[in-house]
């Protein structure tokens, strides 16, 4: 996460954060750091008063990873929810460095092997 870039969270993506790392402790390496400096930058806002080109839980987002093509998945909280090719987990690389950001933003996500990876969000296309 490039610590410039705004992060706006809604009241509920701010205590799901909080829980992810009480919970799951830290899902793959540099999460908890990535997790702690998204909770010590974001603006919070109430659900209702998000801006409709933010990624929030549950919303379906179009982004393109470097050059690759177009990707559309919908953010999801728990490994209950995730379906092949559709969901992307909130406690991936990508599900943390896209929530809180913005339709336009490039975000930072640290793959599972060390690798850092730009994610240039196209658009939210459905916000709950």
């Amino acid at each position: 996460m490039h610590p410039s870039l705004p992060v706006l969270l809604t009241s509920k993506d701010f205590a799901l954060l909080e829980n992810l790392m009480q919970q799951w402790g830290e899902p793959f390496a540099g999460a908890a750091e990535i997790i702690r400096r998204k909770l010590s930058n974001a603006t919070l806002v109430f659900p209702a008063d998000a801006p409709p080109d933010v990624v929030t839980l549950n919303c379906r987002v179009r982004f393109r990873v470097g050059s690759g093509h177009s990707e559309e998945r919908v953010l999801v909280a728990g490994p209950s929810e995730e379906v092949y090719g559709m969901t992307l987990l909130l406690a991936s690389p990508r599900g943390l460095a896209l929530i809180g950001a913005s339709a336009g933003q490039t975000v930072e996500a640290i793959r599972r092997d060390g690798e850092v990876e730009q994610i240039f969000i196209e658009a939210v296309l459905y916000q709950p």
